[in-house]
Parts: C-alpha cells; structure tokens; sequence
C-alpha cells in the first residue's frame, strides 16, 4: 500500500511553511471547523502538552494527517484532535496507518493514560470506524457552537498496548 511515493512523517516542531501545508489542508478537508494559522502556531507551541502531527504524503503532497496533544486541564488524557484524509485516498487504509502511529506516540509520553475524541452527530458514522480501534464509551458530551451533538469515546492505554501488539 504504503510505496516509495508515499511518506509518513511525524511533525513534533513544524515550521512556518509545513504548518500553512497542514492549515491549508485541515481547512480544504474539513470546513465545518476551519482552523486559522494562528490557532494552529499556539496548538503546537505547548510542548508541555505533548503536542503530535503524523501526516501521509504522495509525491510530496499532504493526503492525510492525525493530530493530537495532552489536554490542558487532564495530562493523562490525549485528545485525537483531528484525522483526516483526503477524498480521493479514503478507503485504502491511510487512516488505520495514522492511528497506527499516533497510538505508537502517544504510548510514549509518561503522563497518557486514556485517548478521546470528539465528533460532530452529522459524522456519527465515525462511532463504528473508531470502535474497530478500540475506541469505546461513546455518548453525546455536549453540543458545538452551532448546535450540533457533540459525541465522545476514548481508549485507555492498556487497549492501545494490545492494539499495536496484535498488529
């Protein structure tokens, strides 16, 4: 699947140019919560919070990217802040690659202890997508700003361990 013209990269300090790729790519994929570039400088500027970018590139374009980092008032608790990839690849596996590493990431910093997620009730076809990773505990945790259901599931560290060990 993954072939000389694909890359996998894990971005721990982006600079200006990789963070406007990843911007622009976020916002093209995903207009429902467009991020500015500001937003995205202060996401990555915490390094106290762990922050994590693994991105897929073909031909040195971005088709897919994960990013989380530790939330600010719970260092045990990571937020899959994002994941996505882009129209044309879905369906070939790129996502299960980029859980694949974020989960290889997160089980490194000392302090995780659980993964969580939030998505929207129009995307609630993602329930069963995150459940084939393990993920579980969904229920409605709120709503966004313009009203729509905020859905919740997380994974703990030990159902990450199994995970990666029965690859």
């Amino acid at each position: 699947m993954i072939d000389k013209f694909f890359k996998i990269a894990l971005l721990k300090s982006p600079s200006k140019q990789q963070r406007l790729s990843l911007l622009r790519f976020y916002n093209r994929n995903f207009p429902k919560s467009k991020w500015s570039e500001r937003g995205l400088e202060r996401y990555f500027s915490d390094k106290k919070r762990h922050p994590i970018c693994i991105i897929i590139k073909f031909k040195s374009k971005i088709i897919g990217l994960i990013m989380g980092r530790l939330s600010s008032d719970n260092k045990t608790k990571l937020n899959l802040a994002a994941l996505l990839v882009s129209r044309q690849y879905q369906g070939k596996g790129y996502s299960k690659i980029l859980i694949r590493e974020f989960f290889k990431s997160a089980i490194k910093i000392p302090s995780q202890r659980i993964i969580y997620l939030h998505f929207r009730y129009s995307n609630k076809n993602l329930k069963s997508f995150y459940k084939r990773f393990g993920f579980g505990n969904c229920i409605v945790s709120g709503k966004y700003s313009n009203g729509e259901k905020k859905y919740y599931m997380d994974i703990n560290k030990k159902s990450i361990q199994e995970y990666l060990k029965n690859l």
